[in-house]
Formats: structure tokens, C-alpha cells, sequence
């Protein structure tokens, strides 16, 4: 098994199931930023940002100011999100983003 490359400050939040739902052309606009990081390797910059509309849904995108890397949005469904910083990024999505980040090294 790989070892993780994308380390977090804590553990994820244990709480009811989520999926998640790939998002086409995610607009943050009216929308609160919840939590953001960026990891270095190398010479890129991979993003997480996690966002919440005004009635509680949470989206989350992935991007790099690379242009050889297609960016992901995607819906987080179910669950709730709350805690300290990165506590608030399901282990679904966390998951998700480090397979993003790997397969655009």
C-alpha cells in the first residue's frame, strides 16, 4: 500500500456517510470558503478549497496554476462538515485529492 503524501493537521471527522458528485463548471461565486490549502511538489502547487453555498451545501475544487493539470469540483453530499481546519475535509474527499495530486506528478 502507498504511503500518503498529502499530510493533514487532524484526523478527519467520523460522522455519516458522504458521497461525492463531480461538479461541471464550478462557479464559487455567493459562496463562504470554508478552507483552503495548497501542496508543493517540486515545482507545482496542488489546491484544495472548500466552499459552502448559503443554503449548507459543500463543494469542494481541486486546481494548480499549471497548465498541464486539469482541475476536479466536485459536491459533497451527506455528512456535515464543522471542526477545525482541515477536520472539515471528509476522508472521501481527502482520499480523492491525493489521488488527484498523484496522478498529476
Amino acid at each position: 500500500m502507498l504511503s500518503s503524501m498529502v499530510m493533514w493537521e487532524h484526523k478527519a471527522q467520523a460522522g455519516a456517510e458522504i458521497k461525492l458528485e463531480a461538479v461541471e463548471g464550478f462557479s464559487a461565486r455567493g459562496m463562504t470558503r470554508l478552507y483552503g490549502r495548497g501542496d508543493h511538489f517540486g515545482r507545482r502547487t496542488f489546491n484544495l478549497d472548500l466552499w459552502k453555498t448559503r443554503d449548507g451545501r459543500v463543494f469542494s475544487r481541486f486546481w494548480s496554476h499549471s497548465n498541464e493539470v486539469d482541475g476536479e469540483s466536485w459536491a459533497v453530499i451527506g455528512g456535515h462538515t464543522g471542526g477545525k481546519d482541515d477536520q472539515q475535509v471528509p476522508q472521501l474527499l481527502r482520499d480523492r485529492y491525493e489521488a488527484w495530486t498523484r496522478s498529476n506528478i
